[in-house]
């Protein structure tokens, strides 16, 4: 299972947003596969209900099958009936969960959201893209500035003005905003 994407993480790594959407593709399409399939086996009971009821009425109206027949026509026509009635209740409640799903915040509303995100951050599946949450921005120039120079905790890593560096390496960035949270990507 992929990492559940959210507008409170530090950084937000694009391999993991498209991790995430297709893994949630998937959920969809199970879902609706579930559906599909649960619609057809109800058409296909309904049609041999209707089948057995047309058989049992028409055995009730004439009456002129013998006594075995009798049971048998009942009980094909009552199994006909019990089967439609289980199957519509599961395709009821499958078609409940996937709508309960599609406005989840770990369902189809994250889909929904993750797709935009891409979109509006212009990701790229090829390309390794971190989006750093504005709030994270300052510590993540400090890291950054730490891996290139290995500057370390000392002077005069301890004497820098890391909030006038941090905005100064946004030029580099552009902003990009996810759940109503400001997050910034490298242009």
């Amino acid at each position: 299972m992929s990492k559940t994407i959210s507008c409170v993480d530090n950084t937000i790594d694009s391999n993991d947003v498209f991790d995430r959407i297709i893994d949630l593709e998937i959920e969809k399409e199970d879902y609706e596969t579930q559906i599909t399939g649960l619609e057809r086996q109800y058409e296909s009971f309904k049609n041999t209900f209707r089948e057995k009821e047309s058989i049992y009425i028409n055995w009730q109206a004439t009456g002129d099958l013998g006594l075995d027949n009798q049971e048998y026509i009942r009980f094909e026509y009552e199994i006909a009936g019990r089967d439609l009635s289980q199957v519509a209740r599961e395709l009821s409640e499958t078609t409940e969960l996937y709508e309960e799903w599609l406005g989840e915040e770990e369902g189809g509303a994250e889909l929904e959201r993750l797709k935009q995100l891409v979109v509006n951050a212009n990701l790229k599946e090829s390309k390794d893209n971190i989006l750093i949450n504005f709030y994270h921005f300052e510590n993540y120039a400090r890291e950054l500035a730490n891996d290139l120079y290995g500057i370390g905790e000392g002077w005069p890593f301890n004497c820098i003005d890391w909030d006038a560096a941090a905005d100064i390496l946004k030029f580099d960035y552009r902003s990009v905003e996810f759940d109503g949270e400001l997050f910034y990507i490298r242009s």
